[in-house]
């Protein structure tokens, strides 16, 4: 058996094994240790099958060495928060770190890698785990080399054994069955079962299976296509660059390839077969007698060609040079732009932004009520108007600077760089003027109307986009574009470790809470909605809440935390056990205010 039969038999194994651990932990709602539990199993099998293929190995304990921790920590998450939007958020943090350590062992490097590249990663993850499953079972495995396996020598004999005792095994169970009424019940309870509820059992294995083993197969056993898209991306058949065919009309030296060939080699379709195939293409194909000097070739073939090319050039005329290449990029891309038009577009928009920037700046140089009369707004429509707008204006002018900043056409002086460096710089501070106009707003708003999630996490989200902004000036801006990537995926994890940690259903509360007591309005019924993550915040607040808010929020919370008795191990969570705990120690005064709102309720009810 060779060793990529070996690894796809493992990878196998392994989706099957987590297929039904997936099925024992996470039918159990609403998630919590069991999450983490299957992962750190996903964890511990991807790593032990990445161990036997040593470059593998070395690549996933190289620059990958911070990724599987990071998943784990995300994973450890599920069993702190309650919060719905904290899940979700760290569902995609768990994928895109997932598909980053699947670029660390196919390619070794994580940390240099460009948004192209984790773009790219993250669409070849998705695609491994919906359908690697096929080529895994199909090709990687070669079934034909089980007979010659160690245990698989045994599988027919074991089938025939179990086929002979199958018979003898209903005839003593019956008998056993028919002896004693214990053991019949014994049996009943161990074979009846509901058809539907073991299909859901075999659905669920199954579908687990199929996306883990997909997604092994993707990072252990798929070729890179990162380095293969690379290697397409820097050097353009001919045609598609006028440079090419200008190099092509030169001849080249004795004995080098010419540029039609250079061009099939480089479109050689064993690389795109190997996109797909899991090899590396470049190890099953042969070279051929054009891309490869003859080792028969004799010295008078060589000089037989030199007396011509040097009797067609004069001594006093000499041969003019081949027409030297326009300057490229360093890339070799086909698509780029000058200075010129890069410069007009980053300098309109800078223009552009300024003409906001000016604007705004009676909103901080004075008051709320005089921006208000003067511009005939109400303090809602002053207060709201334009954040999510102003969010996207930042979100978006970050794609562009990337954008144009990849487009630009360098040059060897530099002085691209240096002009881009200024006009780009000059956009971020104007961004920064904007970030800063954008949260003002949302505090205001948030002063009158209250906190809710979504102003919460949008907040949060345009201060991970500040640090990404200053992460930019640092390094795109300094010519370290390849570090950009890397630094901006790690403030966004610290970005959601700093969210766990403060509890944002919490600090929602209490704000809630706070403008309460100023304004006597507070929504209970959102309150309650935030989670298990609010209840201990809740709880110790009730007194300070007039009584029908108070028995609301008693009758739902003595309610709610009934239901989580219901609830077995797998769903346990820190959040929900907290929960728990703050209403068992105040049972007795949230059941009378719980009783109050059962009595208002039946007062209200027609006769």
């Amino acid at each position: 058996m060779n060793e990529r039969t070996r690894l796809g038999l493992g990878v196998i194994e392994a989706s099957l094994l987590l297929g039904v651990i997936g099925d024992a932990l996470l039918r159990a709602t609403p998630w919590g240790l069991n999450v983490t539990l299957w992962v750190c199993a996903f964890l511990a099998a991807a790593l032990a099958l990445a161990r036997r293929d040593a470059a593998r190995a070395r690549a996933a304990w190289g620059e990958g060495r911070w990724l599987w921790p990071a998943v784990a920590l995300l994973a450890v998450f599920f069993s702190w928060r309650d919060s719905l939007t904290l899940r979700a958020i760290d569902t995609w943090m768990i994928l895109g770190a997932l598909s980053l350590a699947a670029l660390a062992t196919r390619s070794g490097r994580v940390r240099l890698a460009g948004l192209g590249e984790y773009a790219l990663a993250a669409v070849m993850s998705a695609v491994n785990a919906l359908f690697g499953f096929l080529p895994l079972a199909f090709a990687d495995v070669k079934w034909g080399e089980m007979s010659r396996a160690g245990w698989s020598r045994h599988v027919w004999a074991v089938a025939r054994g179990a086929m002979l005792a199958v018979p003898l095994i209903l005839l003593f169970g019956a008998l056993f069955v028919a002896a004693d009424a214990a053991y019949e019940a014994l049996v009943a309870d161990l074979f009846g079962f509901d058809a539907e509820d073991g299909f859901t059992h075999v659905l669920l294995i199954f579908f687990v299976a199929w996306v883990t083993g997909g997604y092994l197969r993707g990072a252990l056993l798929a070729s890179n296509p990162i380095t293969t898209f690379g290697r397409f991306k820097t050097q353009p058949a001919v045609g598609l660059n006028l440079n090419d065919t200008r190099r092509a009309a030169a001849a080249p030296p004795a004995g080098a390839k010419t540029a039609s060939e250079g061009a099939a080699e480089r479109q050689d379709p064993s690389e795109l077969r190997g996109l797909f195939s899991g090899g590396d293409p470049r190890a099953t194909s042969t070279p051929t007698p054009a891309s490869t000097p003859s080792a028969t070739s004799t010295p008078s073939a060589t000089s037989s060609t030199t007396p011509a090319t040097s009797s067609s050039a004069s001594p006093s005329q000499p041969s003019a040079p081949p027409p030297s290449p326009a300057p490229e990029n360093a890339a070799g891309r086909t698509l780029s732009l000058g200075l010129v038009e890069v410069g007009v577009v980053v300098g309109l928009l800078d223009a552009l932004f300024l003409s906001f920037v000016l604007v705004q700046l009676r909103y901080f140089f004075g008051n709320s009520a005089h921006v208000v009369n003067s511009a005939g707004l109400t303090f809602s429509d002053y207060a709201r108007r334009g954040f999510f707008e102003l969010v996207w204006v930042a979100a978006l002018a970050l794609a562009f600077l990337l954008a144009a900043h990849w487009l630009l056409r360098k040059d060897a002086s530099g002085r691209a760089e240096r002009v881009f460096r200024v006009l780009a710089g000059a956009m971020l501070a104007l961004l920064f003027v904007i970030m800063a106009s954008a949260l003002w707003r949302m505090r205001l708003y948030q002063l009158a109307y209250g906190q809710t999630e979504l102003r919460f996490f949008t907040t949060a989200f345009m201060l991970w986009l500040g640090a990404v902004f200053v992460w930019f000036a640092a390094t795109v801006l300094r010519g370290r574009r390849e570090r950009f990537a890397w630094g901006a995926a790690v403030a966004g994890f610290v970005t959601v470790v700093a969210l766990h940690a403060v509890n944002p259903s919490e600090q929602i509360v209490r704000a809630n809470l706070a403008r309460a007591q100023q304004t006597g309005r507070f929504d209970a019924a959102y309150a309650v909605a935030l989670g298990d993550d609010a209840v201990p915040a809740l709880v110790s607040s009730l007194h300070a809440l007039n009584p029908r808010d108070r028995n609301y929020i008693a009758y739902r919370l003595v309610n709610h935390v009934r239901t989580h008795d219901a609830h077995d191990w797998r769903s346990w969570n820190l959040g929900r056990w907290r929960a728990r705990r703050a209403v068992g120690e105040h049972e007795t005064t949230l059941g009378e205010w719980a009783r109050e709102w059962r009595e208002e309720m039946r007062s209200r009810q027609p006769r």
